[in-house]
């Protein structure tokens, strides 16, 4: 019996190539605006008013009602803009208020307007928000400060330029529409009253199909069980059904052979064959079922064909194969999701929708399952590929292992993913493995089993993973180990969200929780304006960071950091290895002491400009490998 398994096999493309938006900014008062184009760029400083951090020319927090000015054409702080650039892409980051307030980021020659761009309360962790703002005709911005006194922060990470014809270039390619190309022949499939009664016989008449002689084949509304045969896609020949649990095309289909190279198990499958170079084709608005018969069992396969196929309004399901379950599975095929329900089930291995080495693409509004697997379920799996997602909701659920998403070797863009792991032993949200993907509005969420000895991790980044992530929320719990963010051996560059970890007491055993976990050989993780937090009922070990890189230099800037419960600490450094960890501009508690270093000399903790705070009888600062530039904070006696 065949078992396959989540092999790494191959070599990653490489990341897609940025695209470029285009929009109007308007840039005067009654001003039509200018239709421009972003550009992006390493993400650079423009501004930060914070004395011990300064940016800029300003050093002081902005005043109630203060407006300040800051130019950005040329160079100011550590960004360069030229003089062509009509607005920028910033994250405006407000930090220490004193009240209730907001802030206004608005072009420097025009009335200021009475919205807000981020809002704020007093004594918050510091509060990070997305703006694009146009510039005056100086190039310029103003920044007003509705009450109180706050500190600011600008980052720039693209700015705009005119458009020529007023749009960019054009961006990543869309699903295509429905009947984007007029059929020049409409076959019928119905139980009664149509051409024909069976989807396999509709498809074995056409003979004449091209690309200037396309076929259009049309289910009635029912039920079609095409046996153990499966349906063969052909070039040129879009399926349409009468909508989702509609028309259901079901086969007992299985087999032995792996997915990576035949597709023979699958309900409905595209591929290249000796008499057909490429297979064109859309299937739309129908169910599609594969009841299992074998190993494997596959609903929609698409796999060594160089033309284009498309899922647009389908659901999809795979069950009951002995070994692997794979609703969805793209094999180096150009395969495009759209508004597609994918859901594998049972046997060893259930993934619902798996790329494997497909070229780039873009799939959005997906949502992929997976449950039952005795050894591993994964909502979607990414080996080798650039395919571009968003809008996924990614779930799986029992077994040894549980993966909402499993990226190797793969760099994709992937925007507004929810990525949900429960119930297994290993439960991870996201689990990355050799990929550095763009994550944009990510929630993470991992799981465990109230039973035996289980782990949960939001996110688990292993061998040289280098996600950018932006506004992503990861969390653990319901586990002995739990764990937010794991990071191993990688770099991540985190700017906004949260990490929670929370340690149940399962069966009165030790338990261990952490915010962020910092381990492997090496690494430099880049964390800002992000909340961790960690709690654990009966744990004997509780961080809100905990640092076991042997090597490295890892940063947490304006993060605000909580760890509670039984020998609870918020940011603790546990290796011998020179690994440095600097923290700025933060907030640092813990139940047991705020920053604690168990080695030293070799691994140094540097902290400046940050709030560190712990119980009466607790300690501030363990050790004296801990450096501290802010007064106020005595040792512990513990320090050597």
């Amino acid at each position: 019996m065949t078992r396959f398994r989540f092999a790494h096999v191959g070599v990653a493309l490489g990341l897609i190539a940025a695209g470029v938006t285009s929009l109007e900014l308007a840039q005067a008062a009654g001003s039509t605006g200018t239709a421009s184009s972003l550009v992006p760029i390493a993400p650079c400083r423009l501004v930060d008013t914070r004395p011990d951090t300064l940016v800029g020319s300003r050093s002081a927090p902005l005043g109630p009602g203060e407006i300040a000015d800051f130019a950005v054409w040329s160079t100011n702080g550590n960004c360069t803009i030229p003089s062509t650039a009509t607005g920028i892409a910033t994250n405006v980051t407000a930090v220490g208020p004193t009240a209730s307030g907001y802030l206004t980021v608005y072009p420097g020659d025009v009335a200021r307007p009475t919205t807000s761009n981020l809002n704020f309360v007093p004594s918050s962790p510091p509060t990070p928000n997305q703006v694009t703002v146009g510039l005056s005709g100086g190039g310029g911005i103003k920044i007003f400060n509705f009450a109180g006194s706050v500190d600011v922060i600008v980052d720039i990470v693209g700015y705009y330029v005119p458009s020529p014809t007023g749009a960019g270039p054009q961006g990543i390619q869309g699903p295509p529409g429905v009947n984007a190309v007029n059929p020049a022949h409409v076959i019928t499939v119905g139980t009664s009253g149509g051409d024909f009664t069976n989807l396999i016989t509709a498809l074995g008449s056409i003979t004449n199909n091209s690309a200037t002689n396309r076929y259009l084949i049309r289910i009635a509304p029912g039920t079609y069980d095409t046996g153990t045969t499966g349906v063969g896609l052909k070039n040129f020949v879009d399926i349409e059904g009468s909508g989702q649990d509609t028309t259901i095309v079901t086969c007992q289909c299985g087999g032995a052979a792996s997915p990576v190279t035949d597709g023979s198990s699958a309900t409905m499958r595209a591929e290249s064959a000796a008499v057909v170079a490429s297979t064109t084709s859309e299937v739309r608005d129908l169910t599609v079922v594969n009841r299992g018969g074998g190993a494997v069992g596959l609903g929609i396969w698409a796999g060594n064909t160089a033309g284009a196929v498309s899922l647009h309004r389908v659901t999809v399901s795979a069950a009951s194969a002995t070994a692997n379950n794979f609703a969805v599975f793209s094999n180096q095929a150009a395969l495009t999701l759209d508004d597609v329900v994918a859901q594998g089930s049972g046997g060893a291995t259930a993934v619902g929708v798996y790329f494997y080495g497909s070229p780039p693409s873009a799939s959005h509004d997906v949502n992929a399952s997976a449950s039952g697997g005795s050894a591993e379920n994964a909502g979607v799996v990414m080996l080798t590929t650039s395919v571009a997602l968003s809008h996924v909701i990614a779930t799986a659920s029992g077994g040894g292992y549980a993966y909402g998403m499993l990226l190797s070797t793969a760099s994709p863009v992937l925007q507004d993913v929810t990525a949900t792991a429960t119930g297994a032993t290993d439960s991870r949200g996201l689990y990355l493995t050799g990929s550095s993907p763009t994550l944009l509005d990510a929630v993470l969420t991992g799981v465990g089993t109230l039973a035996g000895n289980s782990s949960s991790y939001g996110m688990y980044l292993d061998l040289g993973s280098n996600p950018t992530l932006t506004n992503a929320a990861a969390t653990a719990g319901n586990a002995h180990t739990a764990v937010g963010a794991y990071v191993t051996g990688s770099s991540p560059t985190w700017i906004g969200g949260t990490s929670t970890a929370t340690a149940a007491n399962i069966d009165g055993s030790t338990e261990t929780a952490s915010g962020i976990d910092l381990e492997g050989a090496s690494g430099a993780a880049a964390v800002r304006g992000v909340f961790v937090r960690a709690t654990s009922v009966a744990g004997t070990s509780t961080s809100g960071v905990l640092d076991g890189r042997a090597a490295g230099v890892s940063t947490l800037d304006g993060v605000r950091v909580t760890a509670s419960g039984p020998s609870s600490t918020g940011v603790v450094a546990a290796t011998s290895g020179p690994a440095q960890l600097v923290i700025s501009s933060s907030q640092i508690a813990g139940g047991s002491s705020s920053v604690t270093n168990t080695f030293g000399p070799s691994s140094r903790i540097l902290v400046s400009n940050s709030a560190l705070n712990a119980p009466v009888g607790g300690f501030v600062i363990v050790c004296s490998y801990v450096a501290n530039s802010s007064t106020g904070f005595t040792l512990s006696s513990t320090c050597g």
